[in-house]
């Protein structure tokens, strides 16, 4: 499958992306979002059977240390700081009785989930879109929070995440003046294009930008 679920609830409702941020949690946050992609994968991937071995759709992904590890190129104990990230905002559960069970709440609600460009981050079995990230710099947790965003906010008539610099910033806490270094990232990355929105409301006598997702 090209594409996997990602939940968006507690990007466009709760507002959490904002609340993960660099002075508090420094590239662990980044670790924690990176991980969540690999979360979303993993699952579709997996294609978990019910009692009478037919495809089901839950909320539910098997993942181990090991294999986070195979999937985004990070130490043991960044996954562990990752993870503890995922679980105090409650991105994820961690199922009490399973060992290496996580829940992804909302994934299953509608409105409460958006396409992950699948295919285009990985090679094999890996995620190699974020390969070239040292998790050492603000940047690239601004980076990972704006393509989250565009995931969430993409309409899938149009295929484009329309959305302005003012909402950008409410959304994901990431500073005006740090957006545009954000973004030429995602476009070298080969991660997203961005073109006027010509039907858009004027910001500054300019169209205002919208996104596509390379990959959907």
């Amino acid at each position: 499958m090209s594409w996997a679920k990602f939940p968006t609830k507690w990007i466009i409702q709760d507002k959490k992306l904002a609340r993960i941020n660099w002075g508090e949690h420094k590239s662990n946050a980044t670790a924690a979002l990176l991980l969540l992609i690999a979360m979303a994968i993993i699952r579709n991937r997996q294609g978990l059977k019910d009692d009478n071995g037919l495809p089901r759709d839950t909320e539910h992904v098997v993942a181990t240390y090991d294999l986070f590890m195979d999937m985004i190129p990070m130490s043991r104990s960044k996954v562990a700081s990752g993870l503890s990230i995922l679980l105090e905002f409650g991105l994820v559960e961690r199922d009490e009785h399973a060992r290496s069970v996580y829940r992804l709440p909302g994934l299953l609600e509608n409105g409460g989930w958006a396409k992950l460009p699948q295919s285009h981050l990985m090679a094999a079995s890996s995620i190699t879109a974020f390969n070239d990230f040292n998790l050492r710099k603000i940047v690239e947790l601004d980076a990972v929070k704006l393509y989250l965003l565009f995931i969430a906010f993409r309409h899938t008539s149009t295929g484009f995440a329309r959305i302005g610099y003012d909402k950008i910033e409410e959304y994901t806490g990431v500073a005006g003046k740090r957006i545009k270094r954000a973004k030429s990232i995602l476009i070298a990355y080969d991660l997203i294009y961005v073109e006027s929105d010509q039907i858009g409301i004027k910001e500054n006598g300019r169209p205002p930008m919208q996104y596509k997702l390379i990959g959907l």
